[in-house]
């Protein structure tokens, strides 16, 4: 039994005239774009939204300084609880649980 074989160079090729006269035949780039138009209420919502976030933004940068504060101070020992507030938020909390 005799096995011809296949030249490398006969595939290729072949597959290189394939995919040029392939690319001759394909069609012609079409552009195509989109357009989206929001409803007046759904850019109200978009708008209040954008809002909201802009405050968020501006109550986590309070937060993250009023929370440096109280650990510098509790580190430097001057951070003092009155005992009237420590009561009042144990019992806020006793009452939320029941």
């Amino acid at each position: 039994m005799k096995i011809n074989s296949v030249g490398n160079n006969d595939a290729i090729s072949k597959y290189s005239n394939g995919v040029s006269r392939s690319a001759e035949k394909a069609a012609p780039m079409i552009s195509i774009s989109d357009k989206l138009e929001l409803s007046e209420g759904a850019q109200k919502y978009a708008d209040m939204l954008k809002a909201v976030k802009a405050e968020m933004d501006k109550l986590d940068e309070r937060d993250e300084a009023k929370t440096a504060d109280i650990i510098e101070r509790i580190k430097n020992g001057t951070y003092q609880v009155s005992s009237s507030d420590l009561v009042a938020s144990i019992l806020k909390g006793y009452a939320g649980q029941q």
